[in-house]
């Protein structure tokens, strides 16, 4: 029934807004920039030939594009991956609250920047949508309290780190499938370590840090000063074994490292400040 009435919901949204003319081609172009924690979507729209003038064109073909960037939004978000059980798209449509949340970001949102063609022909509006902070597409979201870390058995030397970098390019074991597959980024991942046991999660982070820059920074490529920048100049470095989930997000680190980051009071306040870089191959 949830299901059944957001879907009607995101319809009447969709229909609500102004209809473009037919003939006039509106285009979207949504890029995530998981480094930089944002979504950027820039719509535009071909000017109407028939207006009485340029300004009032203008002026037209703004309002039109900013009435629609709520479904425009929503659409954009959909497949971006949640966690390893949802994505964005699948969350609204099972909790309406989130979806009104998100409906409210697009309604509150103002354009960055507006710009014509250089034949003065076609209107681009951009907007910048933040992944993390109060008014995010994660605000919502964001855990109320922070939650205890679970001390791991055994032992394993260790030292203080400023952070934690994983190395996670390539095709890994998919656990519980017998099959590989790609790290994909995801707004709230887990690591584990290999025995499943849970290292890290969104109720781990400290509030302040997930509003600032989310739990983990996501490179597509070896950034050393990215990566300083985030998880500090001596952190500590493992290659992935594996990934899990429906959708492959969460990590699987080495028992080992596990140990070397739970057992020290300085490398889990690392974690709870989300000092963590995940380097990944970046597919689209």
């Amino acid at each position: 029934m949830i299901r059944f009435a957001v879907a009607v919901l995101w319809l009447f949204i969709a229909a609500a807004v102004p209809a473009v003319h037919a003939e006039v081609a509106e285009t979207v172009q949504a890029r995530l920039a998981w480094a930089a924690g944002e979504l950027r979507l820039d719509a535009a729209l071909v000017l109407d030939p028939g207006a009485p003038s340029i300004v009032r064109a203008k002026s037209d073909a703004q309002a039109a594009l900013e009435s629609r960037i709520s479904p425009q939004l929503l659409a954009a978000l959909a497949p971006v991956a949640l966690d390893s059980s949802h994505t964005v798209g699948e969350l609204a449509m099972e909790d309406p609250n989130f979806f009104e949340s998100l409906h409210g970001l697009a309604r509150a949102a103002r354009p960055e920047a507006v710009f014509l063609s250089t034949d003065l022909a076609r209107l681009t509006v951009r907007w910048t949508f933040p992944l993390f902070g109060a008014r995010s597409v994660t605000g919502y979201l964001l855990p109320a309290r922070e939650a205890a870390m679970r001390r791991p058995l055994g032992y394993a030397a260790s030292r203080a780190f400023t952070g934690l970098v994983i190395h996670a390019q390539g095709p890994l074991p998919a656990v519980g499938t017998g099959a590989t597959a790609v790290l994909r980024p995801a707004l709230f991942p887990r690591i584990w370590d290999e025995n499943m046991d849970l290292v890290l999660e969104k109720g781990h982070v400290r509030a302040a840090s997930l509003a600032a820059w989310g739990m983990v920074g996501y490179l597509d490529r070896l950034d050393e000063e990215a990566i300083r920048q985030r998880a500090g100049t001596d952190p500590l470095r493992v290659a992935a074994r594996a990934v899990f989930g429906r959708l492959p997000v969460d990590v699987v680190i080495p028992v080992e490292a596990a140990r070397q980051l739970l057992t020290v009071a300085q490398n889990i306040e690392a974690l709870r400040q989300g000092k963590v870089c995940i380097v990944y191959d970046r597919l689209d």
